[in-house]
């Protein structure tokens, strides 16, 4: 859990950009389609250069590891929200994205989940670990 790359890159660039052609998200797999708002992020890790795409989807559930963990690993964002949720930190909203998320973000109806539902649930999971964070100190 809280997997973390502690010297982080020697630089990075990251922005949003929109999809010229179709991409492949580095988390999830989903494809990235033309003209769809995704994450470019550049840079230099371990003395390599590298480059990942993201999906807004999972940018926005990342958001619960860039909080609670104050980081993430590019490539390993589903596994460590699901062994987050595993261990029932964040409650039933964390548990709800990590089952997202290992369903390519598909319902059991094969819509796909909307990124502000995503966010609701992330915000909501980041105040119940909060809350228990607090009951425990």
């Amino acid at each position: 859990m809280c997997q973390l790359d502690y010297d982080g890159p020697s630089f990075s660039a990251i922005r949003t950009v929109r999809a010229r052609k179709e991409y492949t998200c580095g988390e999830c797999g989903l494809p990235i389609v033309v003209g769809e708002s995704h994450e470019y992020v550049s840079g230099k890790w371990d003395g390599y250069f590298d480059a990942f795409r993201t999906c807004s989807r999972c940018v926005a559930a990342r958001r619960w590891l860039e909080v609670v963990c104050h980081g993430w690993l590019y490539g390993g964002v589903d596994v460590d929200i699901r062994e987050h949720a595993e261990e029932m930190y964040g409650g039933w909203p964390l548990g709800i994205v990590a089952n997202a998320m290992r369903n390519r973000w598909k319902r059991h109806d094969g819509r796909l989940f909307m990124v502000a539902e995503i966010r609701k649930l992330v915000n909501l999971s980041i105040k119940i670990t909060k809350a228990e964070e607090k009951a425990v100190a």
